[in-house]
């Protein structure tokens, strides 16, 4: 077998698996949402500012007359969810990110 037969029969196999692949996917998806929602929920009820109100991606959260801007909110999952919840974020013309942990939420508040 020269190297070109083996890259075109590996080829074909790799075909195979795609379409396997996203078949299952497809199957998956809706256990998948179900997933999200269920730590969407979480987030929601765990990433609070001082006033109680749950903070979300594209709000504006400001501490020490600094302010933050929510780009991206989640927790840790390796084989199971570890509760460390947290949004990341960024400061006006920053581009270092900022995380900030759910415990360290309520110090901060939603600007509207």
């Amino acid at each position: 077998m020269t190297i070109d037969e083996l890259n075109d029969n590996v080829q074909v196999i790799l075909a195979e698996m795609t379409i396997i692949k996203e078949k299952h996917k497809a199957e998956l998806a809706p256990f998948n949402d179900k997933i999200d929602s269920l730590n969407e929920s979480f987030l929601d009820e765990n990433l609070l500012d001082k006033n109680g109100e749950t903070v979300s991606v594209g709000m504006t959260i400001m501490k020490n007359k600094i302010e933050y801007k929510v780009i991206r909110r989640y927790q840790q999952c390796l084989f199971h969810f570890l509760g460390n919840c947290r949004v990341v974020c960024t400061t006006e013309g920053k581009k270092k990110y900022v995380d900030i942990y759910s415990h360290h939420l309520n110090e901060f508040e939603i600007i509207k």
